[in-house]
């Protein structure tokens, strides 16, 4: 395959499709403008309310939910599940 059989994978009728779509999308985001500020979020509550205790060992002494991570993990090393980056 030579370089002029690459550049005409389109045809004529796909390159003036190509070229009205890429002529439109210019005009309707040159209309838009810029940007003079950074968008300026504001809260009335900042901070998350922390979790009670009963909450978190709601999960922790969940021995289903144990049972079904180690049944699902790979590796596993005395009651720890040994995990690796990007090995997923």
């Amino acid at each position: 395959m030579n370089s002029d059989s690459k550049s005409d994978i389109f045809g004529e009728e796909g390159k003036r499709k190509i070229k009205e779509l890429i002529d439109s999308f210019s005009k309707k985001i040159s209309s838009v403008g810029s940007l003079d500020q950074e968008p300026e979020i504001t809260r009335e509550i900042c901070d998350r309310e922390e979790e009670k205790d009963s909450e978190k060992t709601q999960v922790q002494d969940n021995s289903e939910f144990q049972k079904l991570m180690f049944k699902n993990a790979k590796d596993k090393n005395n009651g720890f599940i040994v995990a690796e980056k990007k090995k997923w």
